[in-house]
């Protein structure tokens, strides 16, 4: 998992691709995500919601940098 403190991209701006259950997106990360922004403005935030199965997908082909599931993977 990145930390936000630790990513750099060559531009002043960097994206971050987020992906979380609506009830997370909605809920627990709404306030994490306005005060992101707000203290750092170098950082854009890419915010999809998505059911877990597709999050696990996204992860695995980089299309998210960061993801929030409620179920693990079966094996």
């Amino acid at each position: 998992m990145k930390d936000f403190d630790n990513i750099r991209n060559v531009s002043d701006i960097t994206d971050v691709s987020i992906g979380a259950l609506d009830r997370m997106n909605s809920f627990t990360f709404r306030d994490l995500y306005k005060n992101m922004l707000k203290t750092h403005p170098e950082i854009r935030l890419d915010v999809h919601t998505r059911h877990s199965r597709e999050i696990y997908t996204m992860m695995e082909s980089h299309v998210l940098d960061i993801g929030f599931v409620s179920t693990l993977l079966p094996v």
